[in-house]
Order: C-alpha cells, then sequence, then structure tokens
C-alpha cells in the first residue's frame, strides 16, 4: 500500500458532523475505567516488541507526525478534537470500513441484528439507539486510531505517552490495523502477535478471532472482500464498490448518480473530501440557501408517485460514464495508471505518421483521450489532486510535437497557467524540432510563440531565431515585430542583453549578435 497526498483531505473530517453517519466514543480519562475492565485489559494487552525491520518496509516511509497542521485542510482539526466534551468522534461509515476490516463487519453485523454474539463485545460495545460504538480505551488513544484510519499517519509519542502509545497497540490489534506501528522517540513498537502474523502469507484472514466472525455467518459480508489483493490501495475499493439498498437506505453514506442512462452509486464523503463540486452538491458549501440547484431539481423531478425506486438519483448530462468511471476509480485507488500504459510508453512524433504508427500507437492516443476528458472533469469537479496527477502524467507521457497545439489551445481557453507553463516549457527545449516541422510550427498561434519567447531561455542563435519567425509571419500574413523585443525576451542572448544593460533591443542591436 502505498501513501498520497490526496489521503491528508480526509483529515478535515476527523470529527466532522459534515455526512457523518457513525459516532465512536471512549473513556476521557483511563483513571475512570471500571477496575474489572483495567485488569482485563492487562491481561490481554499485547506484549510490546521493538520491531527490528523497520528500515526494510517501504510503507513506513508515511510515519510522521499529525501534529504538523501545515499537512491538514483544517489547521484547528486537533483542538476541534481535543476540545471533545463526552468523548465522542464523529466519524463516517465509508472510510472507517474501506479502511478497516473490522468496522467492515461491525456494519454488516448491525445491519444484520446480530451483535449479540459479537467476538468482540467485551472490548467493543456498539449502542444503535444513540449510533454509537463504544471503546474501552482513553479518548486519546481512539484518537489517535482515527487519525491514522483517515489519513494513514500515526503519531510520534515521548516517552510519558506509553500506556497511550500501548492502548494504540492494543486497539490496533482488536482492529487488525496490521499496517499500524507506533513511533515512540524513533523506535517503532508493534505488538509480538503482529509480527508474527506478519509472516503469514495469508494475512489476517486466517486469524481465529476472524474465524469467529465467520460463525456469524453474516450473509451480505464476503470475506473474499478483504483477501491480500484488497490491500494494495489505501482504501478497499471492494467496499466502496459494494452496494445494497435496503442496506444504505438507513445509513446515507452513499448517492446514486445516472449518466448516459447508466447507474452509478458513489461514497458521498471520499467526494466531498476532494471535489469542490460535490461539496456544493452534499453540503451546500459555496450555495445561496445551502441548496444545490442540480440535486434539488433532480430530486424534487423523480419523487413522482410511480418513481418511487428511482427518487434517490441524481441525473448528470454532458458527462460521459466511461469518464466518470475512470475518475471514480481513481479517487477510490488514486492509482494513476488509469491514464497511462507503461509497458506502452510515451507518445511521440511517430505514433502520428501512418508509415511509424504501430498497434500501440491507437491504445497511447485511446488513453491520451481518456486523459484529456479527466483533465475537464477535474476543472468541471474542482479536483485539484486529479489535475495535478494528471499534469505530471502529461508533461512525462503526452507532451510532443503534435500535441502541443491541442494542449496549448487548452490551456489559453481555460486560462490553465500550469498548463500553459508546461507547453512553454516543452517549445523552449523542442524549439529546434518544432521549427523544422513546417505544419507544426504554422499550427501555432501568435500567442502561444509569444508566451514561449516570453522568458528568453531558448537556445538559438539569433539569426536562426529571426529566420523561423519570417517564415512564420510571412505564412500567416503578418508583422515580425510583434514577436521580437520588447514584445518578448526572444533568446538567451537578448534576455543577457536587457539584464545586464536594462533596456530591450532593437532590430539592428539584434542582427549585430
Amino acid at each position: 500500500m502505498s501513501f498520497h497526498p490526496i489521503q491528508l483531505n480526509f483529515s478535515a473530517y476527523i470529527n466532522n458532523p459534515t455526512l457523518s453517519d457513525i459516532k465512536l466514543k471512549a473513556n476521557l480519562e483511563q483513571k475512570s475505567k471500571p477496575e474489572n475492565v483495567v485488569s482485563e485489559q492487562k491481561s490481554a494487552m499485547p506484549d510490546m516488541d521493538v520491531d527490528e525491520n523497520k528500515g526494510d518496509e517501504a510503507d513506513m516511509s508515511f510515519i510522521s507526525s499529525l501534529d504538523d497542521d501545515d499537512h491538514t485542510n483544517a489547521s484547528n482539526v486537533d483542538q476541534k478534537l481535543t476540545n471533545s466534551i463526552d468523548g465522542s468522534i464523529a466519524c463516517h461509515w465509508d472510510i472507517l470500513r474501506a479502511r478497516c476490516i473490522v468496522f467492515d463487519l461491525l456494519f454488516h453485523a448491525i445491519f444484520a441484528h446480530k451483535l449479540d454474539d459479537l467476538p468482540i463485545s467485551d472490548l467493543i460495545r456498539v449502542d444503535t439507539a444513540s449510533n454509537t460504538i463504544h471503546f474501552d480505551i482513553s479518548y486519546q488513544a481512539l484518537l489517535i486510531v482515527i487519525k491514522y484510519l483517515y489519513t494513514g499517519i500515526t503519531k510520534r509519542y515521548d516517552y510519558d505517552d506509553l500506556n497511550i502509545a500501548r492502548d494504540v497497540v492494543y486497539l490496533a490489534n482488536v482492529l487488525h490495523l496490521d499496517q499500524l506501528r507506533v513511533d515512540i522517540n524513533g523506535q517503532f513498537l508493534s505488538s509480538r502477535r503482529h509480527l508474527k502474523g506478519s509472516q503469514d502469507s495469508n494475512g489476517f484472514l486466517n486469524d481465529d478471532t476472524l474465524n469467529e466472525w465467520r460463525a456469524l455467518k453474516l450473509e451480505t459480508f464476503d470475506f473474499a472482500d478483504w483477501d491480500k489483493q484488497s490491500q494494495r490501495y489505501f482504501l478497499n475499493i471492494n467496499v466502496l464498490y459494494h452496494f445494497d439498498r435496503a442496506m444504505y437506505k438507513s445509513v446515507n453514506s452513499r448517492q446514486r448518480i445516472k449518466i448516459d442512462n447508466e447507474l452509478f452509486q458513489i461514497s458521498k464523503i471520499i467526494y466531498v473530501a476532494v471535489s469542490e463540486y460535490f461539496k456544493a452538491m452534499f453540503c451546500g458549501y459555496g450555495v445561496p440557501h445551502g441548496v444545490w440547484r442540480e440535486s434539488a431539481h433532480n430530486l424534487k423531478a423523480n419523487s413522482a408517485p410511480n418513481n418511487h425506486d428511482d427518487d434517490d438519483v441524481i441525473e448528470m448530462k454532458e458527462i460521459n460514464s466511461g469518464d466518470f468511471e475512470r475518475l471514480q476509480r481513481f479517487l477510490y485507488t488514486f492509482d494513476q495508471t488509469n491514464y497511462y500504459d507503461t509497458e506502452h510508453g510515451s507518445l511521440n512524433d511517430l505514433d502520428f505518421i501512418a508509415e511509424t504508427a504501430s498497434p500501440q500507437s491507437e491504445r497511447k492516443k485511446q488513453l491520451l483521450n481518456a486523459t484529456l476528458a479527466a483533465l475537464h472533469l477535474s476543472i468541471f469537479f474542482g479536483i485539484d489532486d486529479l489535475r495535478q496527477c494528471l499534469l505530471l502524467i502529461i508533461d512525462k507521457y503526452y507532451v510532443c510535437n503534435y500535441t502541443l497545439y491541442p494542449f496549448w489551445n487548452l490551456a489559453f481557453e481555460y486560462e490553465l497557467k500550469d498548463v500553459k507553463e508546461l507547453c512553454c516549457n516543452y517549445f523552449v527545449e523542442q524549439f529546434g524540432s518544432i521549427t523544422n516541422n513546417e505544419e507544426i510550427f504554422y499550427s501555432l498561434n501568435k500567442e502561444m510563440i509569444k508566451a514561449g519567447l516570453a522568458g528568453g531561455k531558448v537556445r538559438v542563435s539569433t539569426e536562426y531565431m529571426i529566420e523561423v519567425l519570417l517564415k512564420w509571419a510571412q505564412h500567416h500574413d503578418t508583422s515580425i515585430q510583434e514577436l521580437l523585443p520588447p514584445n518578448t525576451l526572444f533568446n538567451e542572448a537578448n534576455k543577457s542583453f536587457v539584464l545586464c544593460n536594462r533596456r530591450a533591443m532593437n532590430l539592428q542591436h539584434l542582427l549585430r549578435l
């Protein structure tokens, strides 16, 4: 499982009532526990051991401190949580379930009304009346584990916090959080049970306590959804794609959306955490009177007496269902390979020439079209994280002489500063090959060429620069003067002259260089 910056978006929704559908509650102070509970926990407390193999684990790179608010979307998250009055924390089923098998099991057990036979009934108590799950540990420990579930990041402890650290490891064992370690002054501690279990190729699915869960025979739960393959991503996509209308009707964590006559069900909290569009849809942020126009219109239209089965469906138009499906997979997995293929490599000019194109060329063009569609969706839905990922992919896999104009034109049309910068950098680096291909060079408009020359970074002689620009100007029946200094910095020689003399050169100066 790898770390992705998108995970940090979820931190702003810890103890946030927005879309919250479950509460977790712990004792505020460890001393408040009954004596019998304390003695039972001490006897069941896992033995602590130093994990000597911590340097060999690639996933340990994401361990840092959640006390650094610079890494979160809400600077007051820690303060808000610390000030919890009754020790409860507002959470979201979809995140808890997609990160932890025990929470997923609890969700299905609640739906099946089998709470009396829970294998962990002495450790975790579910109160359906108040929609709260109670934990017999300290509030601080519960908070740390929830932060880990939401972001994948744990806290570094001082030696004075050993009791909290032991509670964290204890709860991690109960919840089967195999990736969670406790960092105390640079030493990573883990229970012996975990160190032994981590050597089991089949993972926690062979654990004895989970066999007790199997005995409950939860018909809606499939243990195959939690196989080793499901742990590839930060969120378990099997959980997020699972949908049962009867089950989710009372929880309200999902929304059905209709696109091109195809129905999608999406996790509200996942979409709200990354998208300004869906935040407005489900939360009313930035919308007058808290009502989102398309949502209100569609829900009203679908509430006709003969249409009860579809009264919770929102229809979206002018969006392709295939593009939305790829977007959904990205938001659930943070996997960028939906938009490129390392086996086929980067798109290049040979892919656009009939004599040199290969069967892989068509596949790369299809991925290019999917990437462009995703870029449009990232703008439309306000998903900045996706847009940043796509910019890196475009720069690495898709910008070439034949795609320069389409990308540059898109940047000017939507005023995308970062895409403009990407195209300008390519123009500077490949100026020679671009100008040698008249079809490509003449396709660029005046604003594009001025933007490319503005930085004065092109490494060609002044004579060659004037020669190719004259040809471009003659082809477009315009004047070269608008492309010369002082309208642009032209090339490196002119930029050096301007920096040294603090004035732009005229054409006569240029010809002397």
